[in-house]
């Protein structure tokens, strides 16, 4: 070979070389932007009973917008129940007394009476045990005590106490799809008069009466009911 032909050659690193070249690389990197960031504090996860309060909240607000549905779809079906049976509600104050309302509508023409209607059932209720204290256990008297109160909602028990204690046939047509039309009939009859209501499920009771170019009482309903 010719020394003067002869050119000196640069050296070509290995890939071990590169691969240790890169790493520095990147660690020196990572150092510069650790300083130029500022100090961060680890991310704290949320405890386990914060997505459980989350998820019931969650879940009752979809059961919630499921019954306030099934409420809307019920009163449109109760409202177009009671156009074929010529019928319209008289509708009672929503403040938890609407059944003792509805019924001192019936009884007296005004509502003013709920307290008086809702005395005489739970009177009744506390003087005949044997009639109640089985669907009600050992809160027997707790639920005589709390039905007692002003605006404490009445139920399926107080309609029964206010038919036996008022003497008086019931009639409710509810917004239910099928099994709409109740009756109760007391033990022994006091009076003529006859207590026509309507029920919104699960919450609200109104006073019924014929349409007004057919008189106040609806005594047909029971003979529509079936149709």
């Amino acid at each position: 070979m010719d020394a003067g032909s002869w050119q000196p050659q640069a050296h070509q690193p290995g890939p071990d070389t590169f691969r240790r070249l890169l790493s520095a690389q990147a660690r020196a990197q990572q150092q510069q932007q650790h300083q130029q960031l500022p100090h961060q504090q680890p991310q704290q996860q949320l405890p386990l009973q914060h997505y459980h309060h989350h998820y019931q909240q969650h879940h009752q607000q979809q059961q919630y917008q499921q019954q306030l549905a099934s409420v809307v779809s019920g009163q449109q079906r109760l409202v177009q129940r009671l156009a074929r049976l010529r019928l319209e509600e008289q509708l009672s104050v929503a403040d938890g007394n609407c059944q003792f309302r509805s019924v001192s509508e019936q009884l007296y023409g005004t509502q003013e009476f709920h307290g008086f209607v809702r005395q005489q059932a739970v009177n009744h209720i506390k003087a005949n045990p044997a009639s109640y204290a089985t669907f009600l256990g050992e809160d027997f008297a707790y639920y005589c005590v709390g039905m007692a109160q002003d605006g404490t909602w009445g139920d399926e028990l107080t309609l029964r106490a206010i038919c036996d204690s008022f003497g008086v046939a019931v009639h409710v047509v509810t917004s239910e799809q099928r099994n709409w039309y109740l009756r109760y009939e007391p033990l022994s009859y006091k009076s003529r008069l006859e207590v026509f209501l309507t029920y919104i499920a699960p919450m609200h009771y109104n006073s019924l009466r014929r349409q007004k170019m057919f008189g106040r009482h609806p005594h047909h309903v029971s003979h529509i009911a079936g149709h």
